[in-house]
């Protein structure tokens, strides 16, 4: 893998990793919004109950002209609030929904990258293998030995899965494990 693939491959790893934070800080935020807007909700309602209340006692002259007039500033005061909430919780949205995509997008570019990455360490093991004389003498010897056997599927593949066990999971895992450990690009 070129000096360019793996930069744009560590790239988009930072880059994945620094969206993530986002999205956390931007779901802290989006949560706390929403407790806001159930709260104006509630005192907005209180509100809009005590508002009727002062226009009953204005109608039957129980309190004064300032204080109507203040029971309809303190209405309308938390009438924006509570739209000024709202705004927020929708930009916040869109805003999630972009972030969204674009780590989606990223988690694409990393498995791209990921894939070129094992795709060229798997040739590098084959290219090893095919340059060891010996291991492919013995491979040739024994699957003539194998296509002469009468088999009915005598395919270099029956030959190559009847010569080699298939790896167990902790077989398997332990390889994982160690390739991540050996190439930092591919953890995570």
């Amino acid at each position: 893998m070129n000096n360019e693939s793996i930069s744009i491959l560590k790239n988009a790893i930072q880059q994945k990793r620094i969206k993530n934070q986002q999205l956390v800080a931007l779901q802290e935020k989006e949560v706390e919004f929403l407790e806001k807007e159930v709260e104006f909700s509630k005192l907005l309602e209180k509100a809009k109950l005590n508002n009727d209340d002062c226009m009953r006692s204005y109608l039957s002259g129980n309190i004064s002209d300032q204080e109507m007039q203040e029971a309809k500033a303190h209405l309308k005061e938390l009438a924006n609030s509570f739209e000024e909430v709202r705004e927020n919780i929708k930009f916040i949205t869109q805003t999630r929904i972009g972030l969204n995509r674009e780590i989606g997008t990223l988690d694409g570019e990393v498995t791209v990258y990921r894939s070129l990455l094992c795709g060229e360490l798997a040739k590098e093991v084959y290219e090893e293998m095919a340059a060891n004389r010996k291991l492919n003498e013995k491979l040739l010897v024994g699957y003539s030995a194998f296509h002469q056997s009468g088999d009915c599927d005598r395919s270099w593949v029956r030959f190559l899965t009847m010569a080699f066990n298939s790896p167990s999971e902790n077989d398997l895992q332990a390889a994982k494990d160690k390739l991540k450990k050996d190439h930092e690009l591919l953890r995570d």
